[in-house]
């Protein structure tokens, strides 16, 4: 069975794919109104996913839903040069956050966040550094790991370094490498993309950087284990995508053999 948290965490990555930016102004220099993704539903059209945003048309809320009703929910604010972020579960209660206002860099980017995550076991803090080429995209992401166990008070330091790699504006390549004091593993996405399919969506985190030139069409997961020299799993992914008559993505297949074929319906507005 697939569970409505495997589906959440499937959503979440396609989302940094479909989401966030306006219109073009016509020949006339009218401005058209703003666009953005509204809600995802799924294959049975129930909804999962249902977006809101504030008067300049950046996110301010996305809430999941759970069999259509509401579940957990995540909360954007904004500051003058700055946002923060926080998820919370349904009942309100705060599960994982960036705990300062996230400041935005002379070109809108973000340098740095600090992290927090509220596990049942321990607590997950983060203090994150964020790179860019001069065309904003992101090429490395490194973070720095503190759990802090729940119980004991136990102390445990880990390393994430997250490597990208670009190919005409679309990223071929990420290898992640995790190292704590009981993992050591390299985790490596590789990507092919519909290169006649330009990508028209609507980038939900405008602040980490700009999004791929064209819509992926298959991702390549592979798990190294650096400690016993060892691939520990190998996982294909084809996406099949539909696009409206604005090239943005209607319809979205996850397709991962045997068992996982995940299917994602996107519905928009504009204002």
């Amino acid at each position: 069975m697939i569970t409505n948290r495997l589906i959440s965490a499937a959503i979440i990555l396609i989302t940094t794919i479909v989401i966030l930016d306006s219109c073009k102004k016509d020949e006339d220099q009218k401005s058209e109104p703003n666009c953005h993704l509204l809600s995802i539903n799924n294959e049975d059209d129930n909804i999962i996913e249902a977006y809101s945003y504030d008067t300049e048309n950046r996110l301010t809320k996305i809430q999941y839903y759970t069999n259509t009703s509401p579940d957990d929910y995540a909360l954007y604010n904004y500051s003058e040069n700055a946002y923060t972020y926080g998820y919370f579960s349904k009942d309100g209660n705060l599960e994982r956050s960036y705990e300062n206002p996230l400041p935005f860099n002379s070109k809108g980017l973000t340098d740095f966040a600090y992290y927090v995550s509220y596990g049942a076991s321990s607590t997950r803090y983060d203090s994150i550094f964020y790179d860019y080429n001069a065309g904003s995209y992101k090429t490395k992401e490194t973070r720095w790991l503190k759990f802090v166990s729940n119980t004991t008070g136990e102390v445990t330091f880990g390393k994430d370094v997250l490597t990208y790699t670009y190919l005409n504006n679309n990223c071929t390549k990420i290898e992640e490498l995790f190292d704590t004091d009981n993992s050591h593993l390299t985790n490596t996405y590789e990507y092919e993309y519909y290169l006649d399919k330009p990508n028209k969506s609507y980038n939900i985190n405008p602040w980490l950087g700009k999004l791929n030139a064209n819509y992926r069409k298959k991702m390549i997961f592979s798990i190294f284990d650096r400690t016993t020299n060892s691939i520990v799993k190998v996982q294909i992914t084809d996406i099949l995508i539909e696009l409206d008559s604005e090239g943005r993505i209607a319809k979205y297949t996850d397709i991962t053999p045997p068992f996982l074929n995940l299917v994602f319906k996107y519905t928009y507005e504009c204002k």
